[in-house]
């Protein structure tokens, strides 16, 4: 049984994603930024005036990391959500560990929170996973087709080497060849 929180009790909150996370909470004229991976102690009472608001379900099921089982059960997020807690470390497992069970990943992209999807497919491409098979699961259940993209990377990353500009020209300057002729005035 579910006990329920104070409003004053500080609650651990972790950004799941790398990249900022913010939300606006303005009756209570608050403004709170979570870096990539972040994590902070929040008023249980702020959490639920967040849930409550416009988008903020949709930051605490996809985006941030609420470590209290009560409040995940007053939120209605399933305890079954293996991967809400997952961290970057999980992820690298999952993508390059090639011990663990592919049908592992394919659970977190069916049943995994937003961000966890978006951090799966921003991973494999940074990382340029060198598992074919992982890569054909990702692109087929997100849609984003992963061998593309790192194809693009590589090129962008070997376009950004510096063109070495040389110091003398291939052809010396001549002058015009003199045909003999003078045009008279």
């Amino acid at each position: 049984m579910a006990t329920i929180l104070r409003d004053t009790t500080l609650v651990p909150v972790r950004n799941m994603v790398d990249h900022k996370v913010v939300y606006v909470i303005p009756e209570l004229n608050r403004r709170v930024v979570f870096e990539p991976f972040q994590e902070k102690k929040i008023p249980a009472g702020e959490l639920r005036t967040l849930n409550y608001s416009t988008g903020g379900e949709v930051l605490l099921h996809n985006y941030l990391c609420i470590k209290s089982n009560d409040l995940r059960a007053e939120f209605n997020i399933p305890k079954d959500m293996v991967e809400y807690d997952w961290t970057e470390r999980d992820i690298k497992r999952v993508l390059e560990d090639l011990s663990t069970p592919i049908e592992e990943l394919e659970d977190a992209l069916d049943f995994g929170p937003e961000g966890i999807r978006e951090m799966i497919v921003d991973c494999a491409v940074k990382w340029k996973i060198p598992d074919s098979n992982r890569r054909k699961v990702i692109s087929k259940m997100t849609g984003v087709n992963i061998d593309r993209k790192i194809e693009f990377l590589e090129e962008v990353e070997g376009g950004t080497e510096q063109v070495e500009r040389t110091s003398r020209r291939r052809l010396a300057k001549q002058e015009p060849e003199r045909t003999g002729r003078r045009i008279k005035k």
